[in-house]
This record gives C-alpha cells, structure tokens and sequence, in this order.
C-alpha cells in the first residue's frame, strides 16, 4: 500500500513491507523506488521496509522542473521516517539516492541508527588528478545532453558504469526521466562534496558499500576512498551498481550481516 506524508508543498509517496527494524531505502537518478521492490521482498521477513519516491517523481508531488535540491530532499527522508513513528532508521541509498543519504548523516544524525552508502557518485572528494578526470567526464556528458539529446548522453554516461554494459538501460526509465535527471539532477549530485569531519562528530555507524563487480568505478572508488579516510567500514556487496536488482537475495543476505551490529 502506498502512503503519503505531506512536505514543503509535495506528497511523498511511500510504500512499506515486513515487520521489525525500520529500513528507509533512496531511490537514485530517477527517483523512483519501484525498484527497490526485490530487496524488499528479500527482506521483509526481519525488516520494516520503505521505499520512498523522490520529489516530483513516481507517485510522490512536486515540482518536475525544479533543480534537485539536496537538503529539501533529505528534509522529505526525515518526513517519512517522522510518519513511520518507529524512531530511528537503518538509512540505505544507492547511487543518488547515497548522496542524498550522506546528506541525510549531515544535517538530521538523529534519524539514522545506521547510514549505508552504495556507491556514491561524489567523486570531487576523490585526490587529483581523479577528481578532475571525472568532472571532465561529467561536463561531457552534460555538453552532449545540450547539443544530442538524453539517449546519447546516458549512452556516455552508462560508459563508465562498470559491469552493466554500455547499452544497459533500467526498465523504469523513460527518455523523459533521463532528461529531467540530465537537465535538473546531473551536476547537482556530481558536484556534491561530503563533509566528513561532519558526518563523522555525528558520531552515527556508516557503512560504505562498493559492488564485487564494480571494479575501479568512480562510485566504488568514492565509497572505498570515504572509508579510509573517515575512517567507517567498507563492506564489499554482491553485484554491480544495481546489484540490489540483479542479485536480491545475494544483497539482502549482505545488508543482515552488515546491520547485524545495531539490531
């Protein structure tokens, strides 16, 4: 069943699962967390689990042609956690949605019983000259998204994403999606930079997360990195950087290891 919880002007939409310990899981790029829906079911015999649509995308209200703003959307993770009523979460965000899920360890430490991060694309805190390299790689992407269009520049993009393949394109992901993570998403999410020192005083358990297939992608080398230098764990997950749809059972088995030290 999906329910709503009204914030700052939208209706976030959210759906729950199972009994136990509250799990909240961020969607990425597009927004939507449909599909979460096979970890769910994975977890649902140990968990409460909810999936959250971003603002302005799946059901959830909002402003389609705003820019991402990062603490509003952290704002809305707190809302749902607030309505479930069940204190703290096991906060869990993949790709984007980890952004948003650091953003989430910064600025509300007192929501979160655990933060899981899973391959965050934050790689202008990575040294030089990495960092550079995948900002020129971003403004690529975004100068092709200009000049051809969304397909062309997710093909470019989808390049880099090590283990999918360069045509691999989700199933819940329409051109006009793309268009709108490439037009108001892209660069805000890339051009994030964690605040460790913060996140850190928060004194909050983080576990950072790089996929066993993802090898020396900018997402797992940004999770790997983040670890050594808060210094957190780093748990090696099954699967690419969507292994949670490709691998369910494989990644829910890992997601109780990991959350087993807070329950």
């Amino acid at each position: 069943m999906t329910n709503y919880v009204e914030n700052e002007g939208a209706k976030i939409a959210y759906t729950q699962m199972g009994s136990g310990p509250l799990v909240v899981l961020i969607p990425g790029a597009n927004g939507e967390s449909v599909r979460y829906t096979p970890l769910m079911m994975a977890l649902k015999d140990d968990f409460t689990v909810v999936r959250l649509d971003r603002r302005a995308a799946g059901e959830s209200t909002g402003d389609a042609g705003a820019a991402l703003d990062l603490k509003q959307a952290t704002r809305d993770v707190k809302a749902v956690i607030e309505a479930m009523d069940m204190g703290p979460a096991i906060v869990f965000g993949s790709s984007a949605g980890a952004v948003i899920a650091l953003n989430v360890g910064e600025q509300h430490p007192e929501i979160v019983k655990q933060l899981l991060v899973h391959e965050p694309p934050v790689t202008e805190i990575l040294p030089e000259p990495q960092a550079t390299e995948w900002r020129e790689l971003f403004i690529k992407v975004k100068y092709t998204f200009d000049t051809d269009g969304a397909l062309p520049a997710m093909k470019l993009f989808m390049s880099e994403t090590v283990g999918l393949g360069v045509a691999a394109q989700p199933g819940d992901q329409s051109e006009s999606t793309h268009d709108r993570f490439l037009r108001h998403e892209f660069r805000v999410i890339n051009s994030f930079k964690p605040d460790l020192g913060l996140l850190k005083s928060n004194a909050i358990p983080v576990v950072m997360q790089a996929g066993d297939l993802s090898g020396d992608a900018c997402y797992a080398e940004t999770a790997r990195y983040i670890a050594k230098s808060m210094p957190c764990e780093l748990a090696v997950v099954p699967g690419h950087h969507i292994g949670y749809v490709s691998q369910p059972a494989e990644f829910a088995d890992a997601f109780r290891k990991i959350t087993a030290d807070v329950l």
